[in-house]
């Protein structure tokens, strides 16, 4: 891991953030979609830090202070748990809408 203000980070790539580079509790690792930086730090369009949950437009605590590029297979895993969330969460609503 690199320090996150050492990486040329790249929009829409997927990044994986940790407090510090010996983290290996996996409980504070957080895999996040860069979107942008701004005056207040890294904005990520999607991120999790357990591959159920995502949340949208989330600006990175300022805990993380390191970073590197997800791997190939951290990508598949994100990115097909991120689809199958918001198609269940899209679900969930059509039920809804149903049941009212």
């Amino acid at each position: 891991m690199e320090r996150i203000e050492d990486i040329l980070f790249e929009s829409g790539l997927l990044y994986v953030f940790a407090p510090d580079d010996r983290s290996a509790d996996k409980s504070v690792v957080l895999a996040g979609v860069y979107d942008k930086s701004s005056r207040e730090g890294v904005v990520l369009e999607v991120s999790s830090s357990d591959m159920r949950h995502f949340r949208s437009d989330m600006l990175l605590p300022d805990t993380y202070r390191m970073a590197r590029a997800a791997t190939p297979e951290e990508c598949n895993d994100f990115f097909f748990n991120y689809g199958w969330a918001m198609a269940m969460d899209a679900i969930s609503r059509m039920l809804k809408r149903m049941a009212d």
